[in-house]
């Protein structure tokens, strides 16, 4: 009659596995990349318990959301997995949003009024007097975007305060914009008139100006920007244009 060792019977638990541990057969371990319990078919150094040469499933887990190797983190981190996809970890949230800058122009002017073409101004030439709009950027190589309102006055004809606004970061490269809402000022009535935009990546850190520009079909947009009282009883107050920044990270 055969004799039969009860110890081969049995399994021992080891608890979390550790690739640097030497396991005999039927040693059971917990695996937290996946959740799963594994048994060892033969006594294994180094071999990952997915190895079917060296490990059975002993028990399917919880698919590796918590396990109790993984240890408190700080305050204010995340759950994440790792850079190498195999496990989890503690770490902290990184933001595509590095910055954000809101700036009010509450002047009042009066733009020049012969756009040059479909891409804006030639030159230099602003919707507002220079270096209005300014933003310092954190990091090299991210992009700004947002949006821009004016508050405008026409002044006869019904496409006023109409067309197409053009961004640069640089005084030349022009960055066309998404017209959000645009409402047509007929006469001496106003309007808000606002423009989502994105400026290309830029390789320099420190302070850019965006610069916005007339576009569209040659014809007047604006008469006055941020009109008062005074251009017409129907502006109890001052009005006042601005635009919202953001750097993107890419």
């Amino acid at each position: 009659m055969a004799t039969v060792n009860i110890g081969n019977l049995t399994f021992t638990h080891k608890g979390d596995y550790a690739s640097g541990t030497t396991y005999a057969k039927n040693d059971v371990v917990y695996y937290s990349t996946n959740g799963n319990a594994y048994i060892a078919k033969q006594a294994t150094t180094g071999n990952a318990p997915t190895s079917t040469a060296h490990w059975d499933l002993f028990a399917a887990g919880s698919g590796g959301i918590w396990n109790a190797g993984l240890s408190l983190g700080s305050a204010g981190q995340v759950v994440k997995v790792n850079s190498g996809a195999s496990s989890l970890e503690f770490g902290t949230i990184v933001s595509k949003i590095l910055g954000t800058s809101y700036i009010t122009y509450n002047s009042r002017s009066q733009p020049p009024q012969s756009p040059s073409g479909s891409n804006g101004y030639s030159g230099t030439t602003n919707i507002f007097p220079s270096n209005q709009f300014q933003y310092t950027k954190t990091i090299q190589n991210s992009h700004l975007q947002g949006w821009l309102v004016v508050s405008g006055m026409g002044g006869g004809q019904a496409h006023h305060g109409r067309g197409t606004v053009s961004f640069s970061i640089d005084g030349s490269t022009l960055t066309n914009s998404h017209v959000v809402g645009t409402a047509t000022s007929s006469n001496i009535n106003g309007n808000l008139s606002t423009y989502l935009f994105k400026v290309a990546n830029n390789s320099s850190a420190g302070t850019i100006t965006i610069d916005p520009r007339y576009g569209g079909n040659g014809n007047r947009f604006w008469d006055i920007i941020n009109p008062n009282a005074n251009d017409n009883n129907e502006y109890s107050v001052s009005t006042a244009s601005y635009m919202f920044i953001m750097e993107v990270a890419n």
